[in-house]
């Protein structure tokens, strides 16, 4: 580092050597040749994580910046100074963070940055202090990081960071304490370089391996090791001047010799050489500052809470220093400590805002909390908020509402109840809320009131007035030059545009935003744009545009902004029907429902519901889809949805009931105020497909459909009501071909499909009388399943199919299998009809294709009086290529009937024909001439109707259970047949 050293903030500097430092060689190694870009090394305190990653700083060729986190990391805004500085030798690195305002933006700059460099790794020790929306920016930085760059965090635990997600990825290594604890030979050796008298065996069996327990058994000269009391023994035998203070200095997080006069501390000279030379646990830094371990500080801190008091002279001084310094989230603490109300307020009053403005809610929940006296009424407003975010809405909301009754309540808190309001679907509150907030003389939130307005203008059907408050936005926000505030009222803006009907204008505020977002370094926000282009890219027909734009939201929605992902999912189930993929579709309706659930959002549950019920229709499955409907009806709860969702979809049902009347009235109203332009465009294709059920002409109709859909994407429009347009579709295809309409594609009406499954060792497949190649293996067995149980889950079938396993391999490949059959059967049968259809939640067989069976037949045969071929069958050979229980329960279903059979053949069949029973019973004996049963089914009728025969059967029969079984007829048996053959 040469001469900028003394300019290097200590948080960045690398520890130097600890005296008599035992190297750890195989963890160097295996730090140095760890693949991946990150590393977490996490271990309770004493184990050497900081000693390991100093040791591999100063020996690694890569370059290395260090970053140990201090308390007031917790906030970002103390976060991002902290790494600048961290990037101190990379000037041109700092200047680029310097810019940076948002988290998104700041991580977005550092990723850039660090492609133009080369490979680094990023150390940052005490990663214990991360919070939790810290630790989701530093996942995306982990996900994003350019090659050869590394993140390595060392720390207690790393519970604010997304570690399960990133290790089950493959993303993080980690190293633990059982890397890191001392081995007997790095006790011995420890214990050597400090001319240690102990046993090391005892010592390292006493102390488990701990590191630093290891190195403060060595400044005991008893051979007796206690681990909880070895730092208080090493305390205690300093100097008293020493001792007295000390716990006042657990509050810094770097010492020095003039730490004292820094702090108004008296200490001794050379007070600091006397705590190394004891052997307390201090990390040098170089400049001759020492960083005191946690377990010393944690331990000096015990004693001076048990004393507050006595800190408070401390306290103050930090909290000054600290509000000087910019230091705001320490001047609250400190202050707070130091029960100093006037200094906490004025530190907090600087930084609460931009906590709430960068939703830092814990943090804010936190501070809030520190209060010593009695809370103004503005810190009250803002402990109300970060209750609310939270997750303690009941106590949030009931501190606002005290307040409101005191006449105390202040624009923040007008805000928060605003949103609530909103929340909950509660418009009206929402509206009130707003304006008195915009009442009272205007504040920081000011913009905040006006979007909650026009939001609850909006979602009270009054889009002209919410269209005016968003214009006065954009136009304030616009002579401010305040890019972020155009940006949010634009994307308000187009909401009342959508309810309007007026869709240039909202794809223009759609696109001016997301320009807006973009420049602003706004992902997040450009997410929400892209979820809505999304839908515009359908509604053009714009299939591979709007699919490749959900790729990427998807997963970024995922990490960082869940709550976009149940609209995202349902936008790939409308893309997936459009393609025909029913089963596809299903599955991410079920993940939009799931998220909803997991969100605690049910005001979009009628969403969901509504998606269901155009796929449940789509599929033909009508008893779903009645209940779809029927939930979507229930759930719509708020006038936005009774008044401009539901009629769209009470025109639906009264279509598919074929009640013309109700469908006009409801399609006509959804046509007209539908709040989604694409529901507007169903709704005049469905009017138009009216007029042609009912026999009226329609061609105004038909004209206004033509000028409605243009150049629009029809067959994705209308993918969900293809089978109610048929009839117009194919009418239109006649007569006004050039029609968006006529332009649909429609499903096939397949001729008779008949196919026929062989059963035998295996299973083949049988078009007419030519063999079916089927593509894979379990093709086989999954058509035979599906033909023989009729219908199944996709658990059921891989319980089945692949006995009960939830292996993800096999998962897929049920998936692939599905694909492969399909598409064998769509290519032999020549239809684009789904002839393996996901419905109502499980697979079956389309019921236009014929599929039968030999075993099947050769059952009903035998239930109608022929049962010599199903006697045939030898069911212990029957799928013998194929293992599983439901191929046991088919051969036993198979032998049960069998002997069902041979039971009706010795009475009832006897008894009318008794030649006829002997015939198929004599045949049956020598197919199954290993079976008993069928042995003594022969030999029982021919003692009844030809006893002169039945010896010669006996015969048989014996020697078939001697050669195979070692067995002998039954006694009663024999004399039977001796008695038959006597009586001759």
């Amino acid at each position: 580092m040469g001469p900028t050293q003394a300019f290097v903030h200590p948080q960045a500097i690398v520890p130097r050597a600890l005296p008599n430092e035992v190297v750890r060689s195989g963890l160097l190694e295996q730090l140095a040749v760890t693949s991946g870009p990150c590393v977490a090394v996490i271990a309770p305190s004493g184990y050497g994580k900081t000693t390991l990653l100093a040791q591999y700083a100063r020996s690694t060729a890569r370059r290395v910046v260090w970053l140990t986190l201090a308390e007031s990391d917790v906030e970002t805004e103390q976060l991002f100074l902290a790494l600048r500085r961290a990037f101190h030798m990379f000037p041109q690195m700092q200047q680029s963070l310097d810019g940076a305002q948002r988290p998104d933006e700041f991580m977005a700059r550092l990723v850039h940055g660090l492609a133009d460099l080369g490979g680094i790794d990023v150390i940052l020790d005490r990663a214990e202090r991360v919070t939790r929306l810290q630790g989701a920016w530093l996942g995306h930085l982990v996900e994003s990081l350019p090659d050869a760059h590394r993140l390595i965090l060392a720390g207690y635990d790393l519970n604010g960071f997304p570690l399960a997600r990133l290790v089950a990825a493959g993303q993080v290594q980690t190293l633990t304490h059982t890397q890191l604890r001392f081995t007997i030979e790095d006790t011995q050796t420890f214990m050597h370089l400090r001319e240690a008298a102990q046993d090391p065996g005892v010592v390292h069996e006493a102390v488990e391996g701990w590191p630093v327990g290891v190195a403060l058994a060595c400044t005991d000269e008893s051979t007796h090791v206690e681990l909880d009391d070895l730092l208080h023994d090493v305390l205690d035998r300093l100097p008293a001047g020493i001792r007295r203070v000390l716990p006042e200095l657990a509050l810094l997080e770097e010492w020095s010799e003039d730490t004292g006069l820094s702090v108004g501390v008296s200490l001794p000279d050379h007070w600091l050489r006397t705590l190394r030379q004891a052997g307390l646990p201090l990390t040098p830094l170089g400049r001759g500052l020492f960083r005191p371990h946690t377990l010393l500080v944690d331990t000096l801190k015990a004693e001076l809470n048990r004393d507050p008091l006595r800190a408070r002279p401390m306290y103050r001084r930090l909290a000054e220093q600290a509000a000087a310094q910019g230091n705001l989230t320490d001047a609250v603490r400190h202050a707070a400590a130091a029960h100093e109300p006037e200094l906490l307020e004025q530190a907090a009053q600087l930084l609460f805002p931009r906590l709430r403005a960068r939703h830092e809610f814990a943090l804010l929940a936190e501070l809030t909390a520190v209060h010593p006296g009695v809370l103004p009424f503005w810190w009250q407003e803002y402990s109300a908020v970060a209750q609310i975010e939270t997750g303690r809405v009941t106590e949030g909301e009931q501190l606002l509402n005290d307040l409101a009754a005191a006449a105390a309540l202040g624009p923040l808190g007008y805000a928060a109840m605003s949103l609530q309001a909103a929340r909950r679907g509660d418009f009206e509150r929402q509206l009130q809320y707003a304006n008195e907030g915009l009442s009272l003389p205007e504040s920081a939130v000011h913009h905040i009131l006006l979007t909650q307005r026009a939001s609850a203008l909006i979602s009270l059907q009054r889009p002209l007035d919410g269209l005016e408050v968003c214009q006065q936005m954009v136009a304030s926000a616009q002579q401010r030059g305040a890019t972020l505030e155009e940006g949010n009222a634009l994307h308000m803006q187009q909401y009342a545009l959508m309810m309007l009907g007026r869709w240039e204008e909202q794809e223009r505020a759609l696109v001016r935003a997301r320009a807006l977002f973009v420049a602003s370094g706004r992902p997040s926000s450009v997410l929400q744009i892209d979820q809505q282009l999304i839908g515009i890219h359908l509604l053009h027909g714009r299939v591979e545009e709007a699919d490749a734009l959900l790729q990427l939201a998807l997963p970024l929605a995922s990490r960082n902004q869940p709550v976009l992902l149940p609209t995202l999912l349902l936008s790939q189930a409308q893309l997936l029907m459009s393609r025909g993929e029913i089963e596809a579709a299903a599955i991410a309706i079920d993940a939009a429902q799931d998220r909803l659930q997991t969100l605690d959002l049910p005001v979009l549950l009628p969403f969901v519901h509504f998606a269901r019920f155009d796929l449940q229709s789509t599929a033909g499955d009508h008893e779903s889809a009645r209940e779809a409907y029927e939930l979507g009806v229930t759930t719509s709860t708020t006038p936005l949805l009774q008044n401009l969702y539901a009629p769209f979809y009470e025109g639906l049902w009264a279509f598919d009931r074929q009640d013309w009347p109700a469908a006009q009235a409801a399609l006509g109203r959804a046509a007209r105020d539908g709040a989604e332009r694409i529901h507007q465009l169903r709704a005049e294709a469905l009017l138009a497909a009216v007029d042609h059920a009912i026999g009226e002409p329609g061609a105004k109709q038909l004209e206004l459909t033509r000028e409605r859909f243009g150049a629009l994407g029809a067959a994705v429009i209308c993918s969900p009501d293809r089978h109610r347009l048929q009839p117009l579709i194919q009418s239109l295809g006649r007569s006004f071909p050039e029609h968006p309409l006529a332009r649909i594609p429609i499903p096939d009406t397949p001729a008779s499909m008949e196919l026929r499954l062989l059963v035998d060792t295996q299973v083949r497949l049988l078009h007419g009388e030519q063999p079916v190649k089927l593509p894979l293996s379990k093709s086989g067995e999954l058509l035979l399943w599906l033909h023989w149980y009729g219908s199944g889950t996709l658990v059921a079938i891989l319980d089945a199919l692949w006995d009960g396993s939830r292996d993800p391999k096999h998962h897929d490949y049920f998936r692939v299998v599905v694909r492969r059959l399909r598409m064998t059967l769509r290519d032999l049968l020549g239809t684009d009809t789904d002839p393996l259809p996901y419905s109502g939640g499980k697979y079956q067989v389309h019921p236009d294709m014929t599929l039968s069976s030999n075993l099947k037949h050769w059952l009903l045969q035998a239930r109608e009086g022929a049962p010599e071929a199903l006697l045939a069958v030898r069911p212990e050979e029957l799928l013998s290529a194929i293992e599983g229980e439901w191929v046991e329960e088919i051969r036993k279903t198979v032998r049960t009937e069998q002997h069902l059979i041979l039971g009706d053949l010795e009475g009832r069949v006897a008894s009318q024909d008794p030649a006829r029973a002997l015939t198929i019973l004599t045949t049956a004996v020598r197919t199954q001439n290993d079976q008993p049963a069928f042995h003594l089914s022969l030999i029982h009728t021919l003692l009844r109707y030809q006893p002169h025969e039945a010896a010669a059967a006996y015969r048989g029969y014996a020697e078939m259970l001697d050669t195979l079984y070692g067995e002998a007829p039954d006694s009663a048996l024999r004399r039977a047949v001796e008695e038959a053959r006597a009586a001759r």
